[in-house]
């Protein structure tokens, strides 16, 4: 299995997390790669930074280097949450990935976090190649 991190842990113990940037290039297609964090049973993750449990965890990542984190149920929820466009990844939600959009906007699935508005779920659908009247 490939590592997913560089290994961060030290004499003085490991680090809570991973640090962040401030944003990532979603402009370019197929420029993020948003993957799930592989995290052993103790919260950690394969280069020993610390995360605790809970649900999974997303990272996605731009051709830079750019790296953002977030607790997602879903790496459909996680793109959105991360505001990441479907042409953006570099492996595309299944089917578009468009439904949990759509399922956000009627009530069907709980409504993202992060400042999201109604709005922005429809812009995020429309930047993800949704038909949208």
């Amino acid at each position: 299995m490939t590592k997913q991190f560089e290994d961060v842990s030290s004499r003085y113990g490991a680090p809570m997390g991973r640090r962040e940037s401030g944003s990532i290039d979603t402009s370019a297609p197929r420029s993020v790669r948003l993957f799930r964090v592989r995290l052993d049973g103790g919260g950690y993750d394969d280069g020993g930074a610390y995360w605790g449990t809970g649900a999974p965890l997303w990272c996605a990542e731009d051709d830079d280097g750019n790296r953002q984190f977030i607790r997602a149920g879903t790496r459909e929820r996680a793109a959105l949450e991360l505001n990441i466009p479907n042409p953006a990844l570099k492996r595309p939600l299944p089917g578009k990935g468009l439904a949990y959009g759509f399922a956000v906007l009627d009530g069907r699935a709980p409504f993202p976090g992060n400042g999201h508005t109604r709005a922005s779920v429809i812009e995020w659908l429309r930047r993800s190649g949704a038909a949208m009247g």
